[in-house]
Formats: structure tokens, sequence, C-alpha cells
């Protein structure tokens, strides 16, 4: 069976009918065993299993130590039965796929060897076609190192045979085999395979994990950071035309705004990553998400995992030490966001119209953040206008989904609760959240509290038409499915919202100045 083309990777070299090195087949007839995780496939079967048992049943996590008690094997079949991730769509190692083909259309036996559960395994291989036999882990063995070995001898009668492996773990595997194949570009790996014997072929890992890593970050995102900046820019502790501000205190509110930017995105990073783990199905379904790292088999999930972890210790540990008596309290925001963030990412998106407020919510929860770092709290004015505005902006982004990507078989948007016939709604209440947000924003104009801020408020009118116009305008590039996915990706790099941005901040400053 040929590989899906929805694979995401080199799908049209899949089926070339050349060594990865340029060379014809070889005419050996002793057979071909490969391994599957790292080999074949760019991810981990385990790992993918244990994202897709956390997804679907979160509280059997408390259950784990129990199966693990009885061995590694016995836990990885309890995970397997939680669901087995789609072969279809797995990242697979082009080369070797060539590779195998090529030696089975010469009449080579190919057993595709893992220490991944039996029926996961037997998933890719029934899904590639080409292989003769499967070895993988039965509940009760785990088919690793000289358990593998001992499988492919009793499987072959001892008979010679090539292995293709990636980890220390084949080891003992390439020492039993007549002939050594790898898939890496770990030099101190290759070394000990070289001790050994002579790898007859080498795959080169395109896996670059410090660029994957970079790009799992997704700094860009750290641009919705700058909304921490919001409660002090629009309080009355920055300089006026009627208020002189302690210059020291000044530059210590702008220290540690810098150092929240920071460890917010430090813990937002680690949230995309964890979003990106838990999502990775749906993402490999997506036309654009297909080729962030964690989807594309660049970055290991393993690493993943512990990078996910590690961000978030980083950014809490640097809340609480650097930022002095706030610390704690920003601390705990920090917490908050990454909890839900996490609540969002494992099953909140997929609620109807929760799934907005709570993107929304994460939003205004930046502008809060703020607040707590410098010890300004927002007023309700703009904690109002906050939320209507970025309602608008989440149902921006599910319309533009939906537009763009359409829904799966069952008529519903892929890993969210929205259908085909919700564009109309969803257009006319996310707009009218937007003009909402206007409202709000002109009634604040006319409180009490606007003349404790600003000289001159009667200049704040002037942002009205300048808000009302971004908005319909965000609205009409969405209709024209022009936003692609994150509005506020859209934003940053387009020149009009810059312009807007800048007219707005210089309306602001007159407003106080004048």
């Amino acid at each position: 069976m040929p590989l899906s083309q929805n694979d995401t990777t080199g799908r049209d070299e899949l089926s070339a009918p050349n060594d990865p090195q340029g060379r014809s087949p070889q005419p050996v007839s002793y057979p071909l065993c490969i391994d599957l995780d790292g080999t074949l496939i760019k991810s981990d079967l385990l790992w993918e299993s244990i994202l897709l048992a956390i997804r679907r049943r979160p509280l059997d996590v408390f259950r784990w130590p129990l199966w693990l008690l009885h061995g590694r094997a016995r836990f990885k079949r309890e995970i397997s039965k939680q669901g087995t991730p789609s072969p279809e769509m797995l990242p697979y190692q082009s080369e070797v796929v060539a590779y195998a083909r090529n030696q089975g259309r010469c009449g080579r036996k190919l057993v595709l060897a893992s220490g991944s559960e039996y029926k996961l395994v037997k998933s890719v291989a029934d899904h590639l076609g080409i292989f003769d036999h499967v070895i993988a882990s039965d509940g009760k063995t785990n088919c690793i190192k000289h358990s593998k070995v001992n499988a492919i001898r009793r499987l072959l009668d001892d008979e010679p045979f090539e292995y293709i492996g990636n980890s220390t773990q084949d080891l003992p595997v390439w020492e039993a085999a007549q002939d050594a194949s790898a898939v890496t570009s770990n030099q101190r790996l290759l070394h000990r395979l070289k001790m050994m014997k002579t790898p007859v072929r080498l795959f080169k890992s395109d896996q670059n994990q410090l660029t994957a890593v970079i790009g799992s970050l997704r700094l860009k995102q750290w641009a919705k950071n700058l909304l921490l900046i919001v409660p002090m820019f629009v309080s009355n502790r920055i300089p006026s035309a009627g208020k002189n501000i302690d210059s020291a205190e000044l530059l210590s509110d702008l220290g540690r705004l810098m150092i929240a930017f920071v460890t917010f995105g430090l813990c937002a990073s680690s949230v995309y990553v964890l979003n990106d783990l838990l999502d990775i199905d749906a993402d490999r379904k997506h036309p654009k998400k297909r080729l962030r790292p964690i989807a594309a088999g660049q970055l290991k999930l393993s690493t993943a995992i512990y990078m996910s972890g590690i961000l978030f210790a980083l950014g809490i540990v640097g809340a609480v030490t650097l930022m002095g008596n706030t610390g704690m309290e920003y601390a705990l925001m920090l917490v908050a966001y990454v909890a839900l963030s996490s609540a969002y990412s494992l099953f909140l998106k997929r609620k109807l119209v929760i799934d907005v407020i709570v993107l929304a919510g994460l939003y205004a929860h930046r502008i809060l953040a703020g607040g707590v770092a410098v010890e300004v709290f927002p007023s309700s004015w703009l904690l109002g206008f906050a939320m209507f505005f970025f309602l608008s902006l989440a149902f921006v982004k599910r319309y533009d989904e939906l537009a763009l990507f359409g829904t799966n078989n069952e008529g519903m948007l892929t890993g969210r609760g929205y259908r085909a016939a919700d564009l109309d709604l969803i257009r006319t209440v996310g707009a009218t959240s937007g003009y909402l947000a206007v409202l709000v924003f002109c009634l604040y104009i006319k409180s009490p509290e606007v003349e404790q801020v600003y000289d001159t408020p009667v200049i704040l009118w002037a942002i009205c038409p300048v808000l009302l116009y971004w908005i319909t305008r965000m609205w009409f590039f969405a209709e024209r499915r022009a936003i692609h996915d994150d509005p506020l990706l859209f934003a940053i790099t387009d020149r009009v919202s810059y312009l807007t941005g800048i007219i707005i901040v210089t309306i602001v400053l007159l407003a106080r100045w004048v």
C-alpha cells in the first residue's frame, strides 16, 4: 500500500527506486530487519501513545505506576489500549522507506522489528504493505536490545540479516547482524557502531534538534506579551503634562516589565510545546501546522516533554527571584495562565463558544499579569474593553480556520466544536464583539475616571474611528481568507496594523500632554 498523500515528509521520494546513497540495490538474499521508532519513522510510538492516552483519558495517569510495576511491556500494552496513532499521518523517514521498498522488490525478506507494542507496529506494517514479518513487544516481553536479538534469531533460524537502527539500544542488534546500517547524525553513536563493525550504509537524519527547539518556542507569539505594558501605559504611573514621575521608580517599573515579558514568554512557550504535543494528530492533518517541528518529527517527543517542563520552571524561578516584592504574586499569575492554557489544550478548545471565551480570557490575563508586575490594577473599563476586543479576535481565528480548512467527515472542524453552517453566526457575533469593545471605550471617555489619567480626554475620541476601521478591516480580511489562522500574528506582519497602533499611541500621548 503506498503512503497516504497526507504523510508529512518527502512524499515524492517514498517510491524512489534507488538506494539513498545513489547505489543500486545490492544482490543479497539474507533478510533485512528494520527498527521502527526513530528509524522507519521520525517519531516514537510509545510517546505517541502516551500523548494519545493523556488526551483521551487524562485521569488514567494515576494508574500508570501500577502498570509500570508489571514491567515496561505491560505498560506499553495498557497505554496502547487507549488508541492507535494514525499510521498514515506519522512522519516517515523517506529514504529508509524507499530503501526497504527497493530491497523488497529484489526479493529480500523484510522484517519490522520494534520495541513498541505489537498492535501499533502491526498497524504501520499493514499501512506500508511491504513487510513480511513483524517483531514487537507483546505485553510480557519488552522487545529491545538482547530480547530483540533473540526474537530475530528465532524468527530467522539464526540466518544472517541486515539491521537498520538509530540508537544505543540497537547496539546489541547491530553486533548480532551480518550487516549494520544506521539512521543517525550522532557521531558518538557512529563511533561506537564502527568499533564493532563498519556500517554498510548510513541514512542521514534530518532532525536538527537545536533548530527544532527554537522553532517550537514560537518566538513570534511572544509579541502578545506586549499586553503586559498596557496597565502601566494607561495608568497615571507615566509622566504627563500635569504630573512628574520619579525617574528611579519609572526605571524600576520598566525593569520589572522586561523581566515579566521574558518570564511570561518562557511559560507561554512551555504551553505552546505542550499544546503541540497534545494536538499532534490534528496538526498533522492541518496544511500549515503539519510543518511544526513536533508534528513533522523534527523534535523528539521526549525532548519536547522535558523542554516544556524546563521552560515552565525557568519562567517561575525567574519571576520569583528577579522581580522583587511582586515576584511571588506575578509567579502565581504565571501558574494560573499555564493551568488555564493547559486546560484549554486538553479539552476546552473542543467546547463550542467556551473555547473563544477562554482564548479572550488568556489575552486579558496578560493585562492582569502586567498590572500585578508593576502593582497597577487594571480598571474595570480596561478589562471590559479587553474581553470584547479579544473575543472578536478569537472569533476571527475560528472563522478563518473553519473557512480555510473546512470540516472533517463528521461535518466538524477538526479538534474544535464548530460546523460549516456556523460561519455566518461566528462572523456576526465576532464583529459585534469588536464593536462592543469600541462602545466600552466610548463610555470610558465619558466616565469620571478618565480625568484622573488624561489632561485632555476629549482627544481620545479620535481613537474610536481608528478602532472601528481596524476591527472592520480584520473581518473583511477574514472573509477574504487572508488572515491565515492567527489574527495577532497577521497584525504583527501587517503594515496597516503597525500604522494603526502608532496612531492610537500618538493620540493617547496627546491626551496626556496637551
